[in-house]
């Protein structure tokens, strides 16, 4: 047990508690209720903290116990072989899964950043008055291979940077400690489909008439211009990166439903239901927390569309908490990314097949805030 707070009974003569007096039975003689409650639950704390390091280090060396016996078994019982090598090795391939994932999302970011940037001079407020709009090559390559579908960074193994999930969690020790062990960035694998079947205008509508749009750096208010502007101003911008790549434009009525099958992947029912599976996959541990979504904290919508090259990006904002509703901030907040690519051929070809559909490959970026 703890050393006991009290020594008002036996001071010293500089007025201090004589906690090493020959008599320590008088200092707890004169504890009160409350002093030994708080010295009893400081006691339990300090049972609890070292019961759990114990099972963390039993743990670890039944691990590598294990480990040891099959070594052995594979040598025929000959000499011992070292353990220790085969767990640091499985560490670093961890750290360098991590830190793969953290490049990844990176990446995803500054290539969307840069386009977005790109699109705003060649088709958007920024571009000087009386220059004709550009856009179908930067620095010389044109736009398809410096931000197209072909050049989006390969996704990691989530598994190898994240082996033990917090949804995996048994206690709400156990869920903070895999949360701490979590990698600052992770990068998912998603896919939607991208179909005039599957198109809903009404859904869509309802979705962008309480969002916020920006295309090449234009803010379109879901509120104010509506559904109708939205695809407005995606059709222009898909329309104008045609043309500046030097493609044949296609007919109005295959712009407005390119542009349809577009905002309908941007819409939160699309890339806001993705992103809160993935992270209810990851952080979603019934009875230990509840995870939430932040939606005032939400971005609004982003498209950067040039040079025949369109992107994507949708953010929300999740916070963990307790679910016994202690505490009084979340246990963690994250902010999810759902980005895509894909070229204006494949949407104009999508909408002009309506039998068919095109599987379009995305990434959700996770990251701690």
């Amino acid at each position: 047990l703890p050393p006991p707070r009290a020594g008002r009974c036996k001071m010293t003569a500089a007025g201090e508690d004589d906690e090493d007096s020959e008599h320590p039975e008088d200092v707890w003689a004169c504890l009160t209720d409350a002093e030994l409650a708080a010295d009893l639950l400081e006691a339990e704390e300090a049972v609890s903290a070292a019961g759990s390091g114990r099972r963390s280090s039993e743990a670890l060396k039944a691990s590598h116990d294990e480990l040891k016996t099959v070594l052995q078994r594979a040598t025929g019982g000959g000499a011992a072989a070292n353990a220790d090598v085969f767990i640091a090795a499985e560490n670093a391939i961890q750290e360098m899964a991590a830190d793969l994932h953290g490049v990844i999302a990176e990446v995803e970011m500054l290539q969307f950043n840069t386009a977005a940037i790109v699109s705003l001079v060649a088709h958007g407020p920024l571009r000087p008055p009386g220059v004709p709009e550009s856009g179908g090559k930067w620095i010389g390559l044109p736009a398809k291979d410096v931000f197209g579908p072909d050049v989006a960074p390969p996704c990691g193994s989530l598994a190898a940077a994240a082996p033990s999930t917090p949804a995996g969690a048994g206690s709400i020790d156990d869920y903070v400690q895999r949360l701490e062990a979590l990698p600052s960035a992770l990068v998912v694998s998603r896919e939607f489909e991208l179909s005039v079947k599957g198109l809903d205008c009404r859904q869509d509508e309802k979705d962008i008439n309480r969002d916020n749009l920006t295309v090449n750096g234009l803010p379109i208010s879901g509120a104010k211009g509506g559904y109708q502007a939205a695809v407005a101003a995606i059709a222009a911008a898909l329309r104008a990166g045609q043309e500046a790549a030097g493609q044949a434009r296609q007919t109005e009525d295959a712009e407005v439903l390119a542009a349809q099958l577009l905002l309908g992947a941007l819409n939160r029912t699309c890339s806001g239901f993705a992103a809160f599976e993935e992270v209810l996959k990851l952080l979603d541990c019934p009875g230990v927390v509840v995870v939430s979504p932040q939606s005032a904290a939400a971005r609004p919508l982003e498209a950067a569309i040039t040079g025949g090259v369109a992107l994507g990006r949708a953010h929300t904002r999740y916070a963990v908490h307790r679910a016994d509703g202690s505490g009084d901030s979340p246990l963690a907040v994250v902010d999810a990314y759902f980005v895509f690519r894909l070229s204006s051929q494949s949407i104009l070809k999508a909408a002009g097949d309506s039998s068919n559909s095109q599987t379009v490959p995305a990434h959700i970026l996770l990251q701690r805030v």
